[in-house]
């Protein structure tokens, strides 16, 4: 009886394992399929915005654009961060 008991015992623990890995196996196939269709939709979205990139392209009107930036020479300055909120006290660059 000892041995009868041991070995269903071993065989229930055997088929809890089995079933843990199973699952195990499942989640990482799910995941793999999940990074697959993640980088799918990604080189969509990579596709879709080179065509956009290239129509804003096509569209741009080169002449007129440097016409005006002629136009405005002198009138643009740079936004640098010091001009935007003054220099940088040396509390806020210390934690740099």
């Amino acid at each position: 009886m000892g041995i009868t008991l041991r070995a269903v015992a071993a065989v229930v623990g055997l088929l809890a394992i089995a079933a843990g890995l199973l699952g195990m196996r499942q989640e990482r196939l799910e995941s793999l399929h999940e990074a697959a269709r993640l980088h799918d939709q990604m080189d969509r979205d990579r596709q879709r915005l080179w065509e956009l990139e290239t129509r804003i392209a096509d569209a741009a009107d080169v002449a007129r654009l440097q016409a005006v930036l002629e136009g405005a020479r002198g009138q643009w300055k740079p936004k640098t961060l010091e001009s935007a909120a003054g220099p940088l006290s040396s509390t806020e660059t210390a934690g740099r």
